[in-house]
């Protein structure tokens, strides 16, 4: 009957304002694997989060009713930077320096779970969809991520891959 007894689902995607700025989705290479040195690393990280961020928009897309209200809210967010042990396994000599810029720039688990919890869980957000936020505020994603044909491209290719596998 479409009448929902409670709150509105939600999905989160935690991504990263990296996605800002990334090339284009590259279809000849899409679901082949490369093997790739530490140089591409960043490049590669900011390219699949505008993947990840353009896949949450197709998804919020496919999960919004014809009147416009969404089935299930399907939200973005980046925590900003985040002291989680990530360089724990760098050169002894530059371990300990890494610690402590870690320690002074990054925020600490806890902090960086706050919008977590808040687009989870926070009656503010209810009924929103394909919401965005950068470390507790709301901005817009780098426009690509909005391209709905090549959200449904996506969605068509990952789909296709998985059948693959």
């Amino acid at each position: 009957n479409g009448v929902r007894n409670g709150p509105l689902p939600r999905i989160l995607f935690i991504s990263s304002d990296s996605h800002q700025g990334a090339s284009a989705i590259d279809w000849e290479e899409f679901g082949t694997y490369f093997d790739y040195g530490i140089n591409k690393a960043m490049s590669n990280y900011s390219y699949y989060k505008l993947m990840l961020n353009t896949y949450a928009t197709e998804l919020a897309r496919r999960l919004t009713r014809s009147d416009g209200s969404p089935d299930v809210s399907v939200n973005v967010m980046c925590p900003g930077p985040v002291n989680s042990n990530i360089a724990r396994d760098a050169p002894p000599l530059l371990l300990g320096f890494m610690k402590i810029i870690f320690r002074i720039f990054f925020r600490s688990p806890a902090v960086a779970a706050r919008p977590v919890a808040y687009l989870c869980a926070s009656a503010e957000v209810e009924g929103k969809t394909n919401y965005y936020l950068h470390m507790f505020n709301e901005k817009q994603m780098d426009p690509k991520c909005y391209d709905e044909a090549a959200g449904a491209l996506l969605w068509k290719r990952s789909y296709d891959l998985l059948g693959l596998h």
